[in-house]
């Protein structure tokens, strides 16, 4: 219980802090000049994340640090937890700029420090452009990096974009490497280790000590500048691929939890199982999609409420779930496929995008990064399904298949993606698609998804109900949680 009531107490302390000293740094900053300003916020907000670490009696140890540091230096590291750019903001002190996920995911009082402090916030990818709207896209923020550069400041970047979800270094993406052949200037690994177990219970203990060691610092091989950001030529794309490999190896020397990207690429023969509903989307995607018809005059308001009450029924016991679900499927009798499919996009675009589980999105593209194939295993209805595996480029779909008649569906099932038919599923995906089980994964939430899970190596229970987690806790299963 120790992490828990330690974290608690960080949050506390770091909040009433932010919220006290918010209103008397601003009115004193209205009095400097710009750059006086920033400094304020940044030394101000550096103090008080040191003090929150004090008050919480988390220690901050500094292995192999320069005896000067660098302010003309790009700080590269990776990424256990949630709390890291304050770490490092903390340690490094106010002379650097962060470059953090959109601001608009942390709360208000954090997200306005962060605004004063001048960080450079960035859209990873097309669910935070679906989520947050007012940050940098990817070239802005890359702009805004090299121009920070270009004024003999520093910057702060994590190159796996992500925090780690399962205490190992993510592939790394080559924003550092691009920066740092920009401008030739160099890059200053840091690796931030034992993070993830002073925040932790799972490990037990009392551990309060989080170590920075410094790596060998890393220099280009050249300044290319600002047409290496977004460079589609083969050789220079090369030189970014050589130097984000070279930073990577550097963080692995210290920080050894698992093989370096060119000795771990997969065969083909590995897959990834990944099931939809409470695994990769926080919530049940077609009764939001059912809410999604309802709200757009799609099906009428007696259709819908009708509906509801079927699955009020199956929660209560009083019907079966394949009942429930062949019910609600004679709603689409007559439905034109096209029709259907274009809702659907709507719908995913505008509803579902921003509900996925973005600690998971960052495991599959792990998994992509290492040659894994990608394949979908839901109870959603083939088009739904389709647009994750669409989305994410998979490599396949096994899902609740539909039966039609010309290009209209009848409103019958053919193949409910349920339980054992999941398992079957991806067993005769493996045999069609050369897949060894054994060296495969396969992610899931529910209990009804043990006979999937069962069937490879790597099983993985996503944020699980109470029987898998009963079952998982008994077997040793790996268990993820807090992937939202």
């Amino acid at each position: 219980m120790y992490g828990m009531f330690r974290l608690l107490f960080l949050k506390i302390a770091f909040f009433l802090l932010a919220h006290f000293f918010y209103v008397p740094v601003f009115l004193v900053g209205a009095l400097l000049p710009k750059k006086a300003r920033k400094n304020l916020w940044r030394w101000t907000s550096a103090e008080l994340i040191r003090t929150s670490f004090f008050l919480a009696g988390i220690k901050l140890h500094v292995k192999n640090r320069p005896k000067e540091i660098d302010r003309h230096v790009i700080y590269a590291a990776n990424h256990p937890t949630l709390f890291d750019g304050l770490l490092l903001h903390a340690l490094l002190g106010p002379s650097v700029t962060p470059v953090t996920a959109p601001l608009s995911q942390f709360p208000w009082i954090v997200s306005a420090w962060l605004r004063h402090v001048g960080v450079i916030d960035i859209l990873r990818d097309d669910i935070d452009k679906a989520r947050y709207k007012g940050s940098n896209t990817k070239r802005e923020a890359l702009e805004k990096a090299l121009a920070a550069l270009k004024r003999e400041e520093s910057i702060i970047i994590f190159p796996e974009g992500h925090t780690e979800k399962i205490e190992a270094l993510y592939y790394l993406h080559t924003g550092a490497a691009r920066l740092s052949l920009a401008s030739g200037i160099p890059i200053q690994p840091i690796i931030i280790k034992d993070a993830h177990i002073v925040f932790s219970n799972r490990f037990g203990g009392n551990k309060r000590t989080i170590t920075f060691e410094f790596g060998d610092r890393i220099f280009p091989e050249g300044q290319y500048g600002e047409e290496i950001l977004f460079t589609k030529n083969q050789a220079l794309r090369q030189k970014v691929r050589d130097l984000t490999a070279h930073l990577e190896t550097e963080i692995l020397r210290s920080l050894p939890l698992r093989q370096r990207y060119e000795q771990r690429k997969a065969s083909n023969s590995t897959a990834v199982f990944v099931d939809i509903d409470m695994t990769l989307y926080d919530g049940l995607s077609q009764v939001d999609f059912l809410f999604h018809l309802m709200r757009t005059r799609c099906i009428s308001m007696r259709s819908g409420i009708a509906i509801v009450g079927l699955f009020v029924l199956e929660r209560a016991g009083l019907m079966t779930h394949e009942e429930m679900m062949h019910r609600v499927i004679r709603s689409l009798a007559g439905w034109n496929q096209q029709t259907v499919n274009r809702i659907i996009c709507r719908f995913f675009r505008s509803i579902a995008l921003p509900k996925l589980q973005y600690g998971l999105f960052s495991l599959l593209e792990d998994h992509l990064a290492k040659g894994h194939k990608i394949v979908f295993v839901s109870e959603a209805i083939h088009p739904l399904a389709k647009c994750f595996a669409d989305f994410f480029e998979a490599d396949g779909a096994i899902d609740t298949s539909l039966r039609k008649r010309g290009r209209r569906y009848t409103g019958e099932i053919q193949m409910l993606c349920r339980g054992e038919n999941k398992a079957r599923g991806v067993t005769e995906y493996a045999q069609e698609h050369n897949i060894d089980l054994r060296k495969s994964y396969a992610y899931a939430d529910s209990f009804t998804d043990l006979p999937m899970l069962q069937l490879v190596g790597h099983p993985i229970a996503v944020h699980p109900d109470r029987l898998l987690k009963r079952f998982a806790s008994l077997h040793s299963m790996r268990v993820l949680k807090h992937v939202s």
